[in-house]
């Protein structure tokens, strides 16, 4: 029974690369751990951001968000976002929105 729990609830992970991210946005679930993990977007400015995540999906004053898709799971209701706030004009955090 353990196994069938972790079929629910297991998702790979992928290795960040722009061409995926811009090709598959219901995977970017995969790649997101990778991403916060290397810390490669802190310090990026805006221009910068863009260039390697494209447009953001919402964006608000300093705040840029980006869809990940859906968490896989039994019930998968509600998308999630990739967080990236800006100070000064260059990312000073990265989060996760789970809604």
């Amino acid at each position: 029974m353990q196994l069938l729990g972790f079929g629910f609830f297991h998702h790979p992970h992928r290795d960040f690369t722009a061409a995926e991210w811009a090709r598959s946005p219901q995977k970017r679930h995969e790649m997101v751990n990778g991403l916060q993990d290397s810390q490669q977007l802190i310090g990026l400015n805006q221009h910068q951001v863009s260039a390697l995540l494209g447009q953001p999906n919402q964006q608000r004053e300093e705040t840029w968000l980006y869809y990940l898709g859906m968490k896989p799971g039994i019930h998968p209701v509600d998308a999630d976002y990739l967080r990236l706030e800006f100070s000064d004009g260059k990312v000073a955090r990265l989060g996760y929105n789970q809604n």
